[in-house]
């Protein structure tokens, strides 16, 4: 991966440029006590940071903003880890690094999207999302992608797992034998809060996001692969990692988990430019309450439950939400085989938090003009390898555990 590459295509064939999160959990020092310091240092303070408890074994786990693949990004990384070894925070056999890939490429500069994000998270107190402002994301990655994703993983996992440290590895439902045994008079089963994704034919044979959920993510959000934060989050969760505190080791697996992805995608699968157009009603005629809230919400930009309810003449935004959650999107469901409604919140038309003042009524909802065929823009080619490593750069591939005393040049 190339760091402050802007690419604008929102095509996902075409631009990889896929944003982070990360999550470093620590021990040692509590988080409130962690916040405190931050607070502490004033305006030299790491702005858009916050520390939290996330209920697992550990003491605290940062909560960072939104990263994009630049070296601005990098180093707020290595700034947020060098805060904790300064407090002395320290990472055992329970701790991880949660890494968050998005669904959906950024279409700006990189170092502009982090410094948008930094902002957005000091000012807001939780990461941007990309169903926030979907002005400055592409298109999102179909379920196909995560999918193989899921089946590579599964058909290498022995490869997979040597990238990580034993306690993080599922043996099933503890760790590797050796650390069984060493934290087996604690009660602990390692690798309960990363369990391995299922059989590959168990993925295969998943045709729906539940499905796929279930056969990838068995454990739910406590999987390797966690595809519970699909559809919210808009991400991938990566969730083996064990704690560093190294930026090397942190930065290279990050950079591990986007070439994966980005190999399903143009090595793996072929684009489908076919469009289907949604229907202009739904239900039984256009002169429904039914049908005139769905007509207001298809449009560019969709419509705000407040315009809904005036279009419509339904009276509250609760019946407004109702509709649409038992008539409106399951319809589209039944139709499309996967959600194609979008949901926007309020900041999404420029309205500022509390302006609603309880009625909950400014954000809204968008149903597309026309949308992608069933494959979601992507089908299988039946062609590219499945090795996890393909396409990573050798640079990155150094700070992998197998190979932090390779010497790749060996090879030339």
């Amino acid at each position: 991966m190339t760091f402050n590459t802007t690419n604008n295509d929102k095509n996902f064939f075409n631009n990889q440029n896929f944003v982070l999160g990360f999550e470093p959990e620590f021990n040692s020092v509590s988080f409130n006590e962690m916040n405190r310091y931050n607070r502490s240092l004033g305006e030299n303070r790491i702005k858009g940071l916050n520390y939290v408890f996330d209920g697992s074994m550990v003491d605290g786990e940062a909560s960072l903003p939104i990263l994009s693949n630049c070296e601005k990004s990098k180093l707020y990384l290595k700034s947020v880890l060098e805060q904790l070894v300064a407090k002395q925070a320290t990472v055992n056999w329970t701790c991880s690094i949660h890494i968050h890939v998005s669904r959906r490429p950024i279409i700006i500069d990189p170092i502009e999207f982090h410094d948008m994000s930094i902002a957005h998270s000091e000012i807001h107190n939780r990461p941007l999302a990309s169903n926030d402002r979907a002005s400055y994301f592409g298109n999102a990655i179909p379920l196909e992608i995560a999918k193989d994703i899921g089946y590579r993983v599964s058909k290498n996992i022995d490869q997979y797992n040597s990238f990580l440290a034993p306690s993080r590895i599922d043996d099933g439902g503890y760790a590797v034998p050796a650390m069984r045994r060493v934290y087996n008079n604690r009660g602990q089963k390692n690798g309960y809060f990363c369990k391995k994704p299922s059989t590959t034919d168990a993925i295969l044979n998943s045709t729906s996001l539940y499905q796929l959920q279930r056969s990838i993510s068995p454990a739910s959000k406590y999987s390797s692969i966690n595809l519970y934060h699909w559809s919210d989050y808009e991400t991938i969760e990566y969730r083996s990692h064990g704690g560093t505190f190294e930026i090397e080791k942190i930065w290279s697996y990050a950079m591990f988990l986007i070439a994966m992805q980005k190999h399903s995608i143009i090595n793996r699968h072929n684009q489908v430019q076919q469009l289907i157009n949604t229907p202009e009603y739904i239900g039984r005629s256009a002169n429904t309450r039914q049908s005139l809230a769905y007509s207001v919400m298809r449009r560019q930009g969709g419509a705000t439950v407040q315009e809904i309810m005036n279009a419509s003449g339904i009276q509250t935004a609760q019946r407004v939400r109702s509709m649409i959650s038992e008539q409106i999107r399951p319809n589209l469901l039944r139709q499309f085989n996967r959600d194609v409604l979008i949901t926007h919140n309020q900041q999404y038309y420029n309205h500022a938090y509390n302006t609603s003042q309880g009625r909950y009524d400014l954000n809204g909802y968008e149903i597309p003009l026309q949308v992608n065929n069933g494959s979601g823009g992507a089908v299988f080619a039946s062609n590219g390898g499945t090795d996890l490593l393909l396409g990573l750069d050798n640079n990155y591939k150094h700070n992998l555990k197998p190979f932090r005393n390779y010497n790749f040049e060996d090879l030339i």
